[in-house]
């Protein structure tokens, strides 16, 4: 088996460096996308881009940066702990079986299954 696909491989020798070609440039592709997006999300989280976002209207995510005039703290802000934690809030609203929300899924029609 081994042998006649070695066989076949060599009888077509510009399709299989071709084929070799076209696997090695999407690789390069991929790769070079990934690298070029990480490069592009760390220039935007930079302290010079934040400033110019935060004088262009937008909130930063820099704390500093922050205008407290436009972007006030919510009045009413509270923490997950008031509910009983992650763990007690997952299993009351977001169970797949029991929740409230999968109760209401039901309702309407909605499969739960995992």
């Amino acid at each position: 088996m081994i042998k006649l696909a070695f066989k076949g491989l060599l009888a077509r020798k510009l399709r299989t460096v071709l084929t070799g070609f076209a696997v090695v440039l999407g690789v390069a592709f991929v790769a070079s996308t990934f690298i070029f997006t990480d490069t592009i999300d760390a220039s935007f989280k930079t302290p010079e881009a934040q400033k110019i976002y935060a004088d262009k209207g937008y909130r930063s995510i820099i704390p500093a940066e922050v205008d407290k005039s436009t972007y006030p703290d919510p009045k009413k802000l509270f923490k997950i702990d008031k509910f009983g934690g992650w763990d007690k809030v997952n299993a009351e609203f977001f169970d797949p079986e029991g929740g409230s929300v999968a109760k209401i899924e039901q309702d309407l029609g909605v499969s739960t299954a995992k």
